[in-house]
């Protein structure tokens, strides 16, 4: 049986996180990567999202600064 991974890159996506996370709901997990939002984001996804996805393992979550951002 074959196992899926999806992944999305987010940065203050806060408005369209759950609609995101909604569209890989096939995956068996979902990783969220964050560049350093500065809305709600990470709590968004966090929280509404993962109440809503069907995601059938885990949905982490990394908050992480955008490399190119370090200038």
């Amino acid at each position: 049986m074959s196992y899926i991974s999806a992944t999305t890159v987010t940065h203050n996506e806060a408005a369209d996180v759950v609609r995101a996370i909604r569209s890989l709901g096939g995956a068996d997990e979902l990783l969220v990567v964050d560049s350093g939002s500065t809305d709600s984001t990470c709590e968004v996804a966090a929280g509404k999202a993962m109440s809503k996805a069907n995601v059938s393992d885990l949905i982490m979550i990394f908050d992480t600064p955008w490399v190119l951002d370090e200038g």
